[in-house]
Formats: structure tokens, C-alpha cells, sequence
């Protein structure tokens, strides 16, 4: 007799590679990380970095080389950009790593024998190239020249390899220090200061900061301090520069109290002439970019407004997924922050709810013409891997979640008579989970503890199954939401 599978095999899989985990001393805490980071001269474009390992609990050592991210698209390098690695142990007795290939040909250096506690020391040389990832998606790629540096943690942190998947190894919670010397005449610009403290691996891998000459404007909005970045004075005139300080406001004030709460110190919105209109989430600093043919000012050009969505859009990303992050559920990430990107855009009154019908007719022809809208459940786990690979992957989180989303949203409100919504998730979630990560299993608790509505049955079909929401769903769902004030601008 043949018993009924209840669980789904992605979910099998990954038993494993769990239970693994669960048995493995990472979990305690102990381990710690310190890197230096020192830049001696800028033209050079090579930096030297110090690692310092403490607390090391295994026998092998494997350290991920860089470029590499979770689930945002990388540039390529030409040729090792880790160069003259080498480790002493705590007597100075230096010891060998050997190399091997990652999953995507970039190197892996390995101590088969590692102690408790090592420093590693390399030289990072910033040579970066458009990958195959990033030629078709409008990001700005770091860069380095003899006036500026723009990097990203991805970018220079090589790192302990603490499980075989990323999304795993990235969740363990591991003390991270973070040291920059620099020259006197050469700033950090981004982080508040030259020292940091992380508290996961995911964290690093999204800090984001630069060096040199820019230009920067403090400012703060609800006693929360923020910096806007520029190249220089020319890249925007001084009324876009009026316009960029009081939309960054709004972006601050909208998703701090949207949140309850704030997940770094400060930060920094660090806003670039670019391609096209863009943008990069990060620890400390978040990054947005728009042509240089576009008046941001100008009211009669909507692509203002859509930049500065955006902005807000990366602000959201420092929460989620960085502040606080969904291990069961890849979808969220962009799925969830692209519905709370419009919909705050709306509350501030620079949307208005008839913008929605443009992703509708987007998410009709996705339905119509992404395969993978019927054949990849959102909770499966290879999207983190996979997410960038192509438009059909990248548009499952983004439309199909932002759908799944704004359903879920509509639900909640309809079975409270809108006296809650998912609006009330996300502060419990912050709050309980601060700086670490949530399983599937606590997301629905958390929407059942603050809203009363038993998610469970629509979970089953729009997350952990293969039914993505239906083209009459969603514009149910828009009235719905427009009748239940969802878009409705909220002023002090």
C-alpha cells in the first residue's frame, strides 16, 4: 500500500541538511569573526584584509571566495581577486590552504586541519566585470578609481563556509567585528563609523559603504539619523537635491514606524546617475539610481516618483530581508517588499490606487506566459539559488509573491472587517526576531496571533502549492483593497 506523501519533497531534501544543522555547534553562538579592512592607497585599488577566525568548532575549514551574494545578482571578476592568502595559527606557524572550485568556478580555500582559532590574511584587488547575471538587470556594479571606491560586503568578505546552502549558512548567528584604516584623507562614507558590529553572515555579505569623495548631507526624520550620498554636486541640481532630502524623509519616517523600530543605528541612501532606474539593498547604506536624462524634480515626469518608490522599496529591503529574515519562505524577500513598496508609495501620495493597473496587465501575461507561476511552490527553497537566473525566475517572487501577497492582505481584512491587516505581522515579527530569522511554521503563528485569521489553508494553496492567484483573484482583490483604504494617502 502506498501512503500519501504529506510532505513536500523540496521539504524532504532538506531534512538533512536540518537535522545537520540542529546536531552542529554553530549554533552556540561561539563563533566570531573580526575582519580589517585596510586601504593604503586608493589608486591602487587593492585592499588588504585581515580575518581573524575564533572559536572555530570543526576540523575543515572552507572560505568562500568573493564575488558571491545569496539571492541578488554579482558581478564577475577578471582573473583571482583573492590574491597572496595565507593563515598563521596563534603560535604564527603558518599553515597551507589548498584550492578547489566553488559551484560557480570561483575559488574555495580549504585547511583540511584547521585550529580553534586563525588569522587569515589577503589582498583583494577590486576588478570587476558585468556578469552574465547583471547584463540584463539594471544594477550598479561596484567600482573603484582614483577618486571613489563603491563596494559592497559581497564584494571583499571572504567568509567561513558554515553549511552547503547559503540561505542555511547565512542564518547561523555568528558575531561579526569590522575594522576600516584609512587614510586620513581618504573617508568611509556609509557606516556611522570606522568600527562595526554584525550579527550574521548575511548581514556582512549586504553591508554597503564607500570611500572617498562624495558628497554627503546629514539629516533625520522621527529622531532617525540618515545621510544622502551623491557623487558630487553636479550629478543632481540643487532643486533635486531639495526634492531628494524631502522624499528621503518620507521614505524614513513611512517604513520606521511602519516597523516599529530600526534594525541599524543609521543610514545612509546613497543615490547614483545610472542606466536605468535601480536599486541595491544593504546594511547601513542602501543604494537607488536614475538617468541622468531624468528631472527627478519635475513634477510633470512620473519617473520621479518611480525612482524614488524604489528608494523606498531598498529602505524596506534593510528590514526585509536584512533586519529580519524569512528562512522558510524565499518569496518574501521581494514579494512582500514590493507590495509594501507600492502600497506605502500609495499612503504617501505619490502613487495613486489606478497605478495598480499597470502590474495587472503584467501579472495577466505572466500568468499566461511564465511556466514557472505552475510549477514552482514559493516555499521551495532552490528560489534563493535560483531567483536571477532568468525573468521567469526573478517575476516568481516578485509578481506572483506580490500577488500572493496583497490576497493574503485582502483576506485577513475581509475575515476582521478590516480591523486588521498583514500591516500588523511584520512589528511582531521585527520585534521577536531582530537580526535572526523566522521559520515558515512562526510566520503563520505570527499572522494568527496578530490578526485572529488562520492563514494555514491559504498558505497551502498559494504558498506551499502550485496554484498561483488567478487573474479575476487579483482585480477582486484591488477593489477590495481600495475599498478597504489600503492605498488611501495617510497624512500626519
Amino acid at each position: 500500500m502506498r501512503l500519501p506523501l504529506l510532505i513536500p519533497m523540496h521539504h524532504l531534501l532538506l531534512l538533512p541538511l536540518l537535522l545537520l544543522l540542529l546536531i552542529q555547534p554553530f549554533s552556540a553562538v561561539g563563533l566570531e569573526l573580526t575582519y580589517t579592512v585596510t586601504l593604503e592607497d586608493l589608486a591602487t585599488r587593492t585592499l588588504q584584509v585581515e580575518l581573524e577566525i575564533a572559536g572555530w568548532p570543526q576540523s575543515e575549514l572552507n572560505l568562500q571566495s568573493v564575488p558571491t551574494y545569496m539571492d541578488n545578482p554579482t558581478a564577475a571578476v577578471r582573473g583571482r581577486i583573492v590574491r597572496r592568502l595565507v593563515a598563521r595559527d596563534t603560535e604564527g606557524d603558518p599553515m597551507v590552504f589548498r584550492v578547489k572550485d566553488g559551484e560557480h568556478g570561483e575559488p574555495i580555500f580549504f585547511l583540511k586541519a584547521a585550529p580553534d582559532t586563525l588569522l587569515v590574511s589577503y589582498d583583494l584587488l577590486v576588478d570587476f566585470v558585468p556578469s552574465r547575471q547583471t547584463e540584463d538587470y539594471p544594477i550598479q556594479l561596484p567600482f573603484m578609481d582614483q577618486e571613489r571606491a563603491w563596494l559592497y560586503g559581497n564584494y571583499v568578505f571572504c567568509y567561513p563556509v558554515l553549511a552547503s546552502r547559503k540561505s542555511v549558512a547565512t542564518r547561523i548567528p555568528v558575531r561579526t567585528r569590522v575594522q576600516f584604516v584609512l587614510p586620513e584623507n581618504v573617508p568611509l562614507v556609509g557606516p556611522p563609523s570606522n568600527q562595526l558590529e554584525l550579527a550574521n553572515l548575511y548581514a556582512l555579505m549586504s553591508l554597503q559603504f564607500g570611500f572617498g569623495a562624495f558628497l554627503v548631507a546629514e539629516d533625520s526624520a522621527g529622531g532617525y539619523p540618515f545621510s544622502i550620498v551623491t557623487p558630487d554636486s553636479l550629478a543632481f541640481t540643487p532643486a533635486e537635491q531639495i526634492w531628494l532630502r524631502e522624499r528621503t524623509r518620507e521614505i524614513v519616517t513611512s517604513v520606521t514606524d511602519f516597523f516599529g523600530g530600526d534594525p541599524f543605528p543609521s543610514m545612509s541612501f546613497f543615490y547614483f546617475r545610472g542606466e536605468g532606474i535601480g536599486g541595491l539593498e544593504g546594511a547601513y547604506a542602501c543604494q537607488t539610481f536614475v538617468p541622468a536624462s531624468i528631472d527627478v524634480s519635475a513634477p510633470s515626469d512620473e519617473k520621479g516618483i518611480i525612482f524614488a518608490t524604489t528608494a523606498l522599496h531598498e529602505f524596506f529591503h534593510t528590514w526585509n530581508p536584512i533586519g529580519v529574515f524569512a528562512a522558510g519562505d524565499p518569496w518574501i524577500k521581494e514579494g512582500v517588499t514590493t507590495y509594501y513598496g507600492q502600497v506605502l508609495a500609495c499612503r504617501l501620495g505619490w502613487l495613486k490606487p489606478e497605478s495598480w493597473q499597470t502590474w495587472q496587465s503584467a501579472y495577466e501575461k505572466l500568468l499566461r506566459e511564465n511556466p514557472l507561476f505552475t510549477e514552482v511552490a514559493l516555499d521551495d527553497p532552490q528560489i534563493w539559488d535560483r531567483e536571477y537566473d532568468s525573468e521567469d525566475w526573478r517575476t516568481l517572487t516578485y509578481d506572483r509573491g506580490l500577488a500572493v501577497t496583497l490576497l493574503l492582505d485582502v483576506r485577513i481584512r475581509e475575515a476582521t472587517g478590516n480591523r486588521k491587516s498583514l500591516d500588523d505581522v511584520w512589528p511582531l515579527l521585527f520585534r521577536q526576531h531582530r537580526h535572526g530569522s523566522y521559520s515558515h511554521a512562526e510566520l503563520l503563528t505570527a499572522i494568527k496571533r496578530t490578526t485572529g485569521f488562520d492563514a494555514s489553508r491559504f498558505f497551502a494553496v498559494y504558498v506551499e502549492g502550485m496554484t498561483p492567484p488567478s487573474a479575476e483573484e487579483v482585480v477582486q482583490a484591488l477593489v477590495q483593497a481600495e475599498q478597504f483604504d489600503v492605498f488611501t494617502p495617510r497624512h500626519p
